[in-house]
């Protein structure tokens, strides 16, 4: 990645455990979606780590590992996000909490 990055997500839970949802972001003039497989069945809301795909700005599908964990003395109110992407595609970070059962918030490259 070769600019400074930040924009928003959201993302809802599926019922089968995965994560299902978009973002856009300062180089982007969409929404773009993201799809992240659970490693692990077990169902503890939104924290876990996932198999991430989305498409970056430039218009490739890039991968990562997602990890979703909540962030200490916040009651468990909001989330840490950290994206750790595979083939060169760019290391990310968010914070986040939940809106209506979605997941929202935002994050800026950490490359």
């Amino acid at each position: 990645m070769e600019d400074f990055e930040f924009g928003c997500f959201h993302f809802f839970k599926l019922p089968n455990g995965d994560l299902e949802g978009g973002y856009t972001n300062n180089t982007l003039a969409v929404i773009l979606s993201e799809v992240a497989v659970a490693f692990d069945e077990i169902n503890r809301g939104f924290t876990g780590t996932y198999n991430s795909t989305w498409i970056e700005s430039n218009g490739n599908q890039a991968s990562g590992v997602l990890t979703v964990r909540f962030i200490e003395n916040t009651g468990n109110q909001k989330f840490r996000l950290e994206w750790v992407g595979r083939n060169n595609s760019g290391n990310f970070t968010g914070e986040g909490y939940i809106v209506d059962n979605m997941l929202i918030g935002n994050y800026t490259s950490s490359n």
